[in-house]
């Protein structure tokens, strides 16, 4: 897990079927770095409420050996290039 920050999706998804790494390790990463960094950059406008309950459930179906879909517990970045309410 030490890399885990810099891994592609090949090498999350690979150490999340080893076991060295969970949905909910990446996502904690992911909130850390955001907390980090959009103070200076403001690049994010809204972020998921869901984000760590979807990362708990990814982990429960990845230590079952089950994960939803190729990309199960993945986190992803959406850029919204429109203006938008609310």
């Amino acid at each position: 897990m030490d890399d885990l920050e810099h891994a592609d999706v090949t090498a999350l998804l690979a150490q999340f079927a080893a076991g060295m790494a969970t949905p909910n390790d990446a996502a904690a990463l992911v909130l850390d770095r955001i907390a980090r960094i959009d103070p200076k950059l403001n690049a994010y406008s809204t972020l998921s409420q869901t984000l760590l309950a979807e990362a708990q459930a990814a982990t429960d179906r990845w230590a079952r050996g089950m994960p939803q879909g190729p990309l199960d517990g993945v986190p992803i970045v959406v850029k919204d290039n429109l203006v938008s309410r609310g």
